[in-house]
């Protein structure tokens, strides 16, 4: 008290500033030093298996969760004889609609970011995997950003975190 408190501080930022700001104000306008620093490459991140799927963002150290959706996938039935045929039928049917709606998720959620997309990581059991890969339910610009796939055991935000860590490879 009764001493002057005088601090100046000077801030480099990484880009040139196209914009010039002069405010008398108690608090720093920094909004645009913080949106230089964050980062805009990203990484897409799918975990699904038969049941469910869970999309999601990966930017610098932090998962984004985007989209979760669940299938309509009757479970196995009891009754057999003829009709188990046919429950074998609507069951694969349902998978196919999964992977399907999985796909289009992919495209709204991924392809608008365009150049920012470094890649997309896929995870989860082994053969669906390989089955949803198979199938042609993904377009050719989703195809192009796919940069691997891991084998996992979890599809929610634990699945999220595994395909993480076993990604660090790629």
């Amino acid at each position: 008290e009764g001493k002057q408190d005088l601090r100046v501080w000077s801030i480099e930022p990484p880009i040139p500033l196209n914009i010039r700001i002069y405010r008398c104000d108690k608090n720093f306008v920094t909004d645009i030093l913080e949106e230089m620093l964050a980062e805009k490459n990203a990484y897409g991140l799918v975990v699904f298996d038969r049941r469910d799927a869970t999309l999601a963002l990966l930017r610098g150290k932090t998962i984004l969760p985007l989209q979760k959706t669940h299938s309509e996938v009757p479970g196995k039935t009891k009754a057999g004889g003829q009709s188990a045929a046919r429950y074998s039928r609507i069951r694969e049917g349902a998978y196919k609609d999964h992977f399907k709606k999985i796909a289009e998720y992919m495209k709204e959620q991924f392809l608008p970011l365009g150049n920012n997309l470094k890649g997309i990581i896929i995870g989860g059991p082994g053969i669906t995997v390989s089955d949803f890969l198979n199938q042609d339910c993904l377009t050719g610009d989703i195809k192009k950003k796919i940069i691997g796939t891991k084998d996992l055991s979890y599809t929610d935000e634990f699945g999220l975190q595994e395909l993480l860590d076993k990604s660090e490879d790629l």
